[in-house]
């Protein structure tokens, strides 16, 4: 660990923003790859990125990289405009990034910077923050039919204690 300002800025496996001795948020970052089946079957069959953080810790999405890893078939998405979907572990939208066919059907690797809200329908929502929540992915409006790329997600988000917060209360 390397404490830049000696209880209040540290880097261990992230950043943490300290007051005194009790941690007010975390800023983390998760990988998951995506195995081409799950891609595949991401309309009907969310992937989990981050598990569920432990009692007493609400996640915060502040963005995410979507990275395709070309192999050698594009995919096949029937003419629709997928949207990549990031949402919590009970359902509920969080972030909608919509992948435009040039981007699937082209031969190519390519990532995708998202970060909510990024979609009209979701403009006016904010994040609910849930004690002991994680996130998923997920694909919507339509399903790949064809193709063998694996998809990488790389997930940045943040930990805020609950106990930070009732000492404000």
């Amino acid at each position: 660990m390397v404490d830049f300002f000696p209880g209040v800025i540290s880097i261990n496996t992230g950043l943490n923003l300290r007051d005194g001795h009790q941690d007010i948020l975390r800023f983390r970052h998760v990988d998951v790859n995506i195995a081409t089946a799950a891609v595949l079957t991401l309309n009907a069959t969310p992937v989990t990125i981050l598990p569920a953080v432990g009692s007493g810790f609400y996640p915060i999405l502040f963005g995410a990289i979507l990275f395709q890893d070309f192999n050698s078939i594009a995919y096949n998405d029937n003419g629709a405009d997928e949207h990549f979907v990031i949402q919590n572990l009970s359902g509920g939208q969080i972030l909608t990034r919509p992948i435009d066919s040039e981007e699937l059907d082209g031969a190519a690797d390519f990532a995708i910077w998202c970060m909510p809200p990024q979609h009209a329908a979701l403009q006016s929502k904010s994040q609910s923050l849930v004690d002991n929540g994680g996130f998923e992915a997920s694909i919507q409006n339509s399903e790949l039919i064809s193709g063998n790329s694996n998809w990488a997600v790389r997930l940045f988000y943040g930990l805020v204690s609950k106990a930070s917060l009732e000492g404000v209360a």
